[in-house]
């Protein structure tokens, strides 16, 4: 469309150049101005339509913008010479943004696996993101810079876990959390024996036994014999027969049994 000029009434403008029919769109905007006592160069008072005195000359100057709604359109506009598919969908190569116009955010995505375990399993924590810089938390503790995609393996202490990532890219910095785990106490350790391995009643066996529990107990051939230190030892003649002890330890993971080996002792 040519240019249609300034300081001119807007129904000349119009008679020169009619505004679009059917699915046109005519913006119109008026600016005005109040000069006083200055005689206006770009319209006169009969071409405005407005009054003028001794005292004051209005200047009006009216814009007017025609065009076609395809003609218009913003999403393909006139650089690739189409319009907007009807869904309002961009055009094949124009880049996806978010609603106020901006980038949109990287993606952020994070998970731990398996769900539980105890302290001797090895869980793997996996990330991605098409963010241009991450970083990492374990626990909520910062752990520094990482690449966006990647994983990490490691046993974990008994308790409850999770890992955050934040991703930062073009269109800002998100951060999400894995799902969080569970990792149950070990039962305590327990082992216990007897040496050596068979003998007469005059021989000395010795028994012995070790747990990282927190609490011990013992049996001898299934008789308890009550607390013991959940490491230590216990020398002693036996009669004839076949003869074992037990130990129960107890810990934060529970309470486990073990028997030790069993001996013969001739008569």
């Amino acid at each position: 469309m040519p240019p249609l000029g300034l300081g001119r009434h807007p129904a000349a403008w119009f008679e020169q150049a009619p505004a679009p029919e059917g699915d046109g769109e005519v913006l119109v905007i008026m600016f005005h101005n109040q000069i006083n006592r200055v005689a206006s160069r770009s319209a006169t008072s009969a071409q405005v339509g407005a009054p003028q005195d001794m005292y004051a000359n209005v200047v009006t100057t009216v814009v007017v913008l025609a065009c076609s709604l395809a003609a218009c359109s913003t999403a393909g506009g006139e650089a690739d010479g189409g319009a907007a598919p009807p869904d309002g969908s961009p055009l094949a190569g124009d880049a996806a943004v978010s609603p106020d116009g901006s980038a949109p955010p990287p993606t952020c995505a994070a998970s731990i696996s398996p769900s539980s375990g105890t302290p001797s399993t090895t869980f793997t924590a996996s990330w991605s993101s098409d963010g241009t810089s991450c970083s990492w938390k374990f626990d909520g503790v910062n752990q520094g810079a990482v690449d966006c995609n990647g994983t990490f393996a490691s046993t974990l202490a008994a308790g409850s876990h999770y890992v955050t990532l934040a991703a930062t890219g073009p269109g800002g910095t998100v951060s999400c959390d894995s799902n969080t785990v569970s990792v149950s106490p070990s039962p305590p350790t327990c082992a216990a024996s007897i040496s050596p391995s068979s003998g007469t009643p005059s021989t000395t066996f010795t028994a012995s036994w070790s747990s990282d529990g927190t609490s011990c107990s013992w049996k001898f051939d299934g008789v308890n014999q009550g607390a013991v230190d959940c490491n230590g030892t216990f020398a002693s003649t036996l009669a004839a027969g076949s003869h074992y002890v037990t130990l129960a330890a107890t810990g934060p993971g529970g309470t486990v049994s073990c028997n030790s080996n069993t001996v013969s002792v001739s008569p």
